[in-house]
């Protein structure tokens, strides 16, 4: 049990009755109350964990923050408590939905990502993502896009959470983008996004490994990078004036032509440009099957370009070559941003102190979600067969939702034209004082449409099946289900 001048913060199992009880406030005798929770193995087959606040005045609520549930059991309880219990459902929207394996990394109320110095390099590159993915300049950018890339949601998911791996994020992101968007993507923006993850793989490998402190993360291939990468934070700390020197010793191996990096502050604005386009065509000349070679001439190159105008940062020699060669533009931004500890500033026209306070907040339990829901419910609650698969979500946003991949990560995800135009159809048919077409109009004089439409507020909690279908649902989803009815079985 943790305290506070007014609150008691508890962390109970419970039954399905005493889950009822607890979600509703009430304070159950009986439940199993631990005094430690933040030791591991606190939940057991069968029961619920609830982490709450406890006022201590006389008739004090029980607040729950965050319900903790195995992710078996994740489906059976979102399901119920959208049939059962509707004026509690979405449980994501109020209390924080957690499985074991995320509650036990929580060492307090207050849960803060640790970043080790690297948030202005994981600022970078998710505003180069996004360039790449808009096809825009970061002047034109707008915030949300930086929050709907895959970097964001990696560099969140790995700073807040010890054990999320790249894939888990990724496959959550895309079920997320599945749910709010349908198939409303088109083919070749579905391509250029598969290219723009391919060259980001390597480069997520080194910021986690430099996030985590784990140098042989990603094996052999991005060990060189990582430690040119610390070479070159160190050197911006220490203001030494090679560091263009110590970024190139560790790669020598993979690019000898690397060794002109030495002499590169007395070189000429043309010298470095014609070093540039002997590297640019090394990359285009490197097999496609030595990943380690094409990664380290990525680095070099695009850290070339931040310094090529003799010294000064000249991006659009990166940006005009982002269609063959989008890696570029990836590592010229990490190479730029690496060892900035001064992120409150407004680089990147606002958008690098925007990104990093998003990266920086910390996950506060004591505190509702500011998601629209997470995605685990989603899976269970949309409906693919209706016209808005997201009406049991009771999503109230137009344009745009926040979607938790995991707690405290938050994406932004568009939301498809159907629904929006639903949406206003559905304000218009309010807004004319009626619940649908005036008789003998739209309807045909047909009285059962509009009598269907007005009873279905009150019929809709009761019909929502436990068992929806799965096709909106990630790989990861549909696993556990098989994994639980393995276990059962």
């Amino acid at each position: 049990m943790v305290r506070h001048p007014e609150l008691e913060y508890r962390y109970i199992t419970a039954d399905d009755a005493e889950l009822d009880a607890s979600l509703r406030g009430e304070t159950v005798e009986g439940t199993t109350v631990i005094e430690d929770w933040f030791r591991p193995g606190l939940l057991m087959a069968g029961r619920t964990g609830v982490l709450a606040a406890v006022g201590t005045g006389p008739n004090a609520l029980l607040q729950p923050l965050a319900v903790v549930v195995h992710d078996e059991e994740i489906r059976r309880l979102c399901g119920r408590y959208a049939t059962l219990r509707s004026d509690l459902s979405p449980l994501s929207t109020w209390c924080h939905l957690m499985t074991p394996a995320t509650f036990e990394d929580v060492k307090g109320i207050t849960h803060e990502p640790r970043f080790r110095d690297t948030v202005g390099a994981w600022s970078g590159v998710v505003i180069a993502e996004a360039m790449l993915l808009a096809g825009k300049s970061y002047g034109d950018l707008r915030f949300s896009a930086c929050l709907a890339t895959a970097t964001y949601a990696i560099a969140r998911s790995t700073a807040l959470w010890e054990n999320v791996l790249f894939d888990d994020a990724i496959e959550r992101l895309e079920c997320a983008n599945r749910l709010c968007r349908g198939r409303n993507v088109s083919q070749r923006n579905e391509s250029r996004v598969a290219r723009v993850r391919s060259s980001l793989r390597p480069i997520w490998a080194c910021l986690a490994a430099l996030t985590r402190d784990t140098e042989g993360a990603g094996g052999d291939g991005v060990r060189p990078l990582v430690a040119a990468l610390k070479a070159l934070a160190e050197a911006r700390a220490a203001r030494a004036s090679g560091e263009a020197g110590m970024l190139a010793r560790p790669l020598l191996r993979e690019v000898p032509e690397a060794r002109a990096f030495e002499g590169l502050p007395e070189m000429t604005p043309e010298a470095r440009l014609r070093l540039f386009d002997l590297l640019t065509s090394a990359l285009e000349e490197a097999d496609g099957a030595n990943a380690s070679r094409r990664g380290a001439l990525g680095l070099v190159a695009g850290y070339l370009a931040t310094v090529a105008a003799g010294g000064t940062t000249s991006l659009g020699l990166v940006e005009q070559m982002a269609g063959r060669f989008p890696e570029l533009t990836i590592w010229a931004y990490l190479a730029g941003s690496v060892g900035e500890r001064i992120t409150w500033t407004s680089a990147f026209d606002g958008l690098g102190r925007l990104v990093a306070r998003e990266l920086r907040r910390p996950l506060r339990l004591d505190e509702a979600p500011t998601c629209d829901f997470a995605v685990e419910e989603g899976v269970v609650l949309a409906d693919p067969s209706l016209e808005n698969p997201l009406v049991h979500l009771r999503v109230k946003q137009s344009r745009l939702l926040s979607v938790a991949l995991f707690p405290g990560v938050n994406v932004a995800i568009p939301v498809a034209d159907s629904m929006v135009e639903e949406d206003r159809s559905s304000d218009g048919r309010r807004e004319s004082g009626g619940v649908g077409a005036p008789v003998g109009h739209d309807s045909g004089g047909n009285l059962f449409p509009l009598l269907a439409e007005a009873v279905w507020p009150f019929i809709r909690p009761k019909v929502v099946a436990l068992d929806a279908p799965d096709s909106a649902a990630g790989s990861w989803a549909t696993e556990a289900s098989r994994r639980s009815r393995k276990k059962r079985r």
